[in-house]
């Protein structure tokens, strides 16, 4: 199978990628910004192209967005993930900063949201502890902890509320057709 290839100029974000793709047995190239990625894939021989391109949104230079437009214009059937809304569910991101994430604005946290189906933490152990009650409030169907944010205490206390949860990559079940709300 071909590699599936990462962008982000965060190396930690990279690393556990690498590290939650590879555990599922599947091949892995990184880059640390779009203009390495443009030009990988003018390179590259048909049989190295990825299978999947998982690119983070914000990075200095040729951001996740414009890297997009310019991905489809080159290999217009290369997959690529960006965000839960492409394959088309709600998304509502909560951070402490304001802003976008694509074309999803920022809630602050603790918020009035609508109710939720999954909530997928990137946050790390010792920054959920702020969020435990807001999550139980929320009461989803179920919680991801993404790699580098399993909880084991977290997860004693959804399963005392009756919440499902998973240590899982959301990239990774999103990419490989896994994501099941």
């Amino acid at each position: 199978m071909k590699p599936i290839w990462i962008v982000d100029d965060d190396q930690s974000i990279r690393f556990v990628l690498e590290r939650a793709l590879q555990r599922e047995g599947l091949g892995t190239r990184s880059f640390t910004q779009g203009n390495d990625v443009l030009a990988a894939l003018a390179d590259a021989a048909p049989s190295e192209l990825p299978s999947v391109l998982v690119s983070d949104i914000r990075m200095p230079g040729v951001n996740g967005l414009e890297l997009l437009t310019k991905v489809k214009t080159r290999q217009p059937d290369l997959p690529i993930v960006q965000m839960l809304q492409e394959r088309n569910f709600e998304v509502i991101a909560m951070g402490r900063g304001e802003g976008f994430i694509g074309k999803v604005s920022m809630t602050k946290p603790f918020a009035k949201i609508p109710p939720v189906h999954t909530v997928t933490l990137y946050l790390g152990p010792v920054h959920q502890e702020e969020y435990l009650d807001f999550i139980l409030k929320l009461n989803p169907q179920r919680v991801i902890f993404n790699p580098g944010t399993e909880n084991r205490e977290f997860a004693e206390k959804l399963t005392k509320a009756g919440i499902a949860w998973e240590n899982s990559c959301t990239l990774v079940l999103l990419s490989t057709n896994q994501y099941q709300p």
